[in-house]
């Protein structure tokens, strides 16, 4: 089967939210055995049309054709989603093989079947996905939940995959081997529509390209030889891709101030000083989470381990005490960390002014929270409306724009960028910008070697608790961040071994 006669032909498909246009008339053709990226920034409706193709949601108008017959073993699509969907009260071979144990009929055997197709996927994505099945999903860390999404989508053995932003939050280890993993589903026919802002990852593992920009398809079905990232980006962003072209400058760190941020009696001591933006990595993603977390007062620090905050002590820290301090904490995982979908847009804008200060919203906040929205290119059509129904990278600058009112001075990014557009990436860059210009400082992790390299003056490695290297000036470079990461990951870094199973890392 060719592109000619396809497994899936989308055409004139519109959807619309309300008075949102979310699609309007996309055009789309996957052929089996190919990787087709589906790309567009923030808001184009990239994740409204792969839930509709899933079956997720319905269009209003157009014609969808899926040529793959549907049986009871093996439905014909099968959907890895953005934001994670897993239910994290249940085990993780419950979220996998959710069709095995509750579609496909009873029997003693079909627990055990369950826990082979289980079993295989996750041994398919690697030794990281190494997972105790038993394991309640939720006490996972966020890049081994990734991986059981993942594994889940793989298990359905669905001749048509539809992957949004699968690398989010995974390293580049990770990512590789399931690159390698779709390379082996597409020599068997199976075709694969991926989502991603990661160029880079595109070029290695997709054939063509369809772009989608404000509901309309753009570019359709380009082979990726065909065309170069300029091209792609343009298409994506339209005239706005000559404001990319203007780089965000570093900031000038103070010389002679007081650390905001101060990590002490550990081998390697780590420190932030104004003006400062700080980078940490891990080959484990929990491990710099839970520095942040720390430095936020959500987690306790491991023992002969303290930190000092903003000049004060964290023996008896709080996220209260941190925010009443002057610190702001954004998360990469907006679904379970960031956006409560029972508040609207509005009341996520000011609830940090609300604990900081004490009082209840007030009409003149109503006016901050307009003008936080117009300084941060924020799209929306009423701030009513809750924070589910804007696009992730509008998400995520809800989740920045919210600390701007109260002049922090120490920014915790826990991933910011997960899964954003380069457009969104640039108002986060100059929204961290701003905060180190004005006397402030950031302590970053980013699944992304490339953007710790861009944007931070100097980054620490980390195994387990411990930094084990530290890179800045001339050394500082993408490649450099790798071949340090790779190193933790061997004793001589002083690295110990990752347990598999619940107790890696705790709830996040």
């Amino acid at each position: 089967m060719t592109a000619a006669t396809p497994l899936l032909a989308v055409r004139g498909l519109t959807k619309a939210f309300g008075s949102t246009r979310a699609l309007d008339g996309v055009d789309l053709t996957v052929g089996a055995g190919e990787v087709h990226a589906l790309l567009g920034a923030n808001g184009a409706g990239k994740s409204t049309l792969l839930a509709i193709v899933a079956g997720v949601e319905s269009a209003d108008a157009g014609e969808l054709n899926v040529a793959v017959e549907d049986s009871r073993d093996h439905p014909p699509v099968a959907i890895v989603h953005q934001e994670l969907s897993l239910l994290p009260h249940l085990s993780v071979l419950e979220n996998i093989a959710t069709h095995e144990l509750l579609l496909a009929g009873r029997g003693r055997g079909r627990r055990r079947r369950a826990r082979a197709a289980a079993g295989a996927a996750l041994a398919s994505l690697g030794q990281d996905a190494a997972i105790d099945l038993e394991a309640r999903t939720g006490d996972l860390p966020l890049d081994r939940q990734q991986l059981v999404e993942i594994a889940r989508g793989l298990a359905q053995g669905s001749r048509l995959l539809l992957l949004d932003e699968p690398t989010a939050s995974l390293n580049r280890p990770q990512a590789e081997q399931l690159f390698t993993v779709l390379r082996g589903l597409t020599a068997s026919g199976v075709g694969v529509v991926l989502v991603s802002h990661r160029f880079r990852e595109i070029r290695e593992v997709a054939d063509v390209a369809t772009v989608l920009r404000d509901g309309r398809t753009v570019v359709d079905r380009v082979p990726l030889t065909d065309i170069d990232d300029r091209a792609l980006l343009a298409s994506m962003v339209g005239d706005a891709v000559r404001a990319l072209d203007r780089p965000v400058p570093k900031a000038d760190p103070a010389v002679g101030e007081p650390p905001l941020l101060e990590l002490l009696d550990s081998e390697a001591p780590l420190r932030v000083d104004p003006g400062e933006v700080v980078g940490v990595t891990s080959l484990d993603p929990s491990a710099a989470s839970d520095l942040l977390l720390r430095a936020w007062g959500d987690r306790p620090h491991p023992p002969g381990q303290t930190m000092r905050v903003l000049g004060r002590s964290t023996a008896r820290w709080s996220p209260q005490r941190a925010l009443r301090a002057g610190a702001g904490y954004v998360s990469g995982d907006r679904a379970r960390d960031g956006v409560l979908g029972n508040l609207s847009v509005l009341e996520h804008l000011l609830g940090p002014q609300r604990v900081a200060r004490r009082r209840l919203i007030a009409r003149p906040d109503v006016a901050t929270a307009r003008q936080l929205v117009d300084q941060f290119a924020i799209k929306l059509s009423d701030l009513a409306a809750p924070p589910g129904a804007l696009s992730g990278g509008n998400q995520q600058k809800v989740l920045f724009a919210r600390w701007a009112p109260l002049g922090v001075r120490l920014l915790l990014l826990d991933d910011p960028t997960r899964g954003v557009d380069i457009h969104a990436k640039v108002d986060i860059f100059q929204a961290v910008d701003e905060v180190a210009a004005a006397g402030g400082g950031a302590l970053w992790w980013s699944s992304d070697p490339e953007e710790l390299a861009a944007r931070c003056h100097r980054v620490h490695v980390l195994a387990g608790a411990r930094v084990t290297a530290t890179l800045s000036g001339s050394q500082l470079s993408e490649t450099r961040i790798v071949d340090a990461l790779n190193a933790s990951s061997t004793p001589a870094a002083g690295a110990r071994p990752r347990p598999a199973g619940p107790a890696e890392g705790g709830p996040q």
